[in-house]
């Protein structure tokens, strides 16, 4: 199914929906980062919502790739969110 909806992308892309939905997914990861990581300077705030969803993105491809059972794809949530919490803690102004 997604290799169907990447060979028709090109043509939803440009779409006045298809924008307006980017722009709002945008917003809420950008909402997001600001509410995780109030102290952090607005440059490290957009350098984690772009890593953050670059990395969900990208996990997201590579598990839709081939067929996985609920208890891999679980486990592979559950890696992915002991990870980003680690680093995002990372990003934390120590007192």
């Amino acid at each position: 199914f997604r290799h169907a909806l990447e060979e028709a992308s090109p043509l939803y892309r440009a779409t006045p929906e298809a924008q307006a939905q980017k722009k709002r997914s945008r917003k809420m990861m950008s909402d997001f980062v600001a509410e995780l990581l109030p102290a952090a300077s607005p440059a490290t705030r957009a350098f984690a919502a772009d890593f953050l969803k670059s990395t969900i993105t990208a996990l997201g491809v590579r598990l839709s790739n081939e067929p996985r059972s609920a208890a891999e794809i679980a486990a592979f949530a559950d890696a992915t969110a002991a990870m980003l919490n680690g680093w995002v803690k990372s990003l934390k102004p120590r007192r």
